[in-house]
């Protein structure tokens, strides 16, 4: 979108960013826009949230969608875990039941079987709108785009059978909450803050307490290598050179326990923050992958608030690599371990 359409994003900062935008933090993010030189054309929702795992409610969405036409804006409402919500009876809001399906010109909706349904290489994806122009438009665009017919028949057969999609949405929500629940039950252990999510799979922790006072995203970064090099739990943008170009991979050659990911990658203002995404592997293995991170924790605050990079080597974490291995005794984690 940078690159072909000239998008460039600024993104709105919030008091409470489990709240979400409010009117007056809008304005401040479109000062800032106007302030870079640039034009405002759409504000970007995306519910619930990535990384933070909450549900938008319904007063902040109406807040956002009435502030964006005040200002003449387009309203994108990305709803990609709009199906992985953690409770039956949750807070979530589709756009299109909050405005009772009257978008206008000026809403769309958007979401995928990526996540919901863990099928990313179908790369299909839906659009809700009812701009004529718009729609006109993706129409010449799909000629070149479109969706392979193997996979719209494969899509097709899927919603049309209503029994199954009830039973994997229910089974996918159970299986979430139990990785969720041993994320959690690890992190409290470990005392490490965290955002209690609603949705999406994963959780939003705050493990700067641990890290060289004040905090710097270079912490951050050291923290990262750690837990990638010694641990194999980061997942990071990894450069790589291919027929003499410059191309960026964000899955390295194994992704055994890659649970975590910095906030440095998602654009967090604070140093610190880490994304676990507690789906990306069976129970058995995120019991392992919490383990090691409970582990390094352990022995980082072992060695007192005053300490240097250069105390924590491979040798001082020797043992991390066997953290859990006992305990979960399973084949699988065991074969699925680096």
């Amino acid at each position: 979108m940078k690159l072909m359409a000239k998008c460039v994003p600024c993104p709105i900062y919030t008091s409470d960013p489990v709240k979400g935008p409010s009117p007056k933090e809008l304005d401040s993010a479109a000062a800032a826009v106007v302030k870079r030189g640039l034009c405002l054309k759409v504000v970007l929702l995306t519910n619930p949230n990535n990384p933070l795992g909450v549900i938008y409610r319904r007063g902040v969405m109406l807040d956002c969608v009435k502030w964006a036409r005040s200002k003449g804006l387009h309203t994108i409402c990305d709803e990609i875990y709009a199906l992985s919500c953690h409770q039956k009876n949750n807070a979530f809001e589709s756009i299109l039941k909050i405005l009772d399906n009257d978008l206008r010109d000026d809403v769309h909706m958007i979401w995928a079987l990526s996540k919901d349904f863990g099928a990313s290489g179908f790369r299909a994806a839906f659009l809700c709108t009812q701009n004529v122009g718009l729609l006109n438009a993706l129409g010449n665009l799909n000629i070149f785009t479109c969706v392979s017919h193997p996979i719209q028949l494969v899509t097709s057969d899927i919603f049309n059978d209503d029994l199954f999609v009830d039973s994997y949405l229910e089974e996918a929500r159970l299986l979430t909450v139990k990785s969720k629940a041993i994320c959690e039950r690890k992190l409290d252990q470990m005392i490490i803050p965290y955002v209690k999510s609603e949705a999406g799979i994963f959780i939003y922790a705050d493990f700067s307490a641990i890290l060289p006072q004040p905090v710097t995203f270079s912490d951050e970064g050291r923290f990262s290598e750690i837990l990638q090099n010694i641990a194999h739990v980061v997942s990071c943008i990894q450069k790589c050179i291919l027929n003499g170009r410059l191309v960026f991979s964000l899955f390295p050659t194994i992704m055994t326990l890659k649970v975590m990911t910095p906030g440095s990658s998602q654009r967090e203002t604070r140093p610190g923050m880490f994304r676990i995404c507690y789906a990306w592997v069976s129970e058995e293995v995120l019991e392992i992958a919490m383990e090691r991170i409970s582990y390094i924790v352990f022995k980082i605050r072992k060695l007192g608030t005053r300490y240097r990079w250069d105390d924590i080597s491979e040798k001082y974490l020797s043992e991390v690599t066997t953290c859990g291995i006992s305990k979960s005794g399973s084949l699988h984690a065991l074969s699925a371990i680096q």
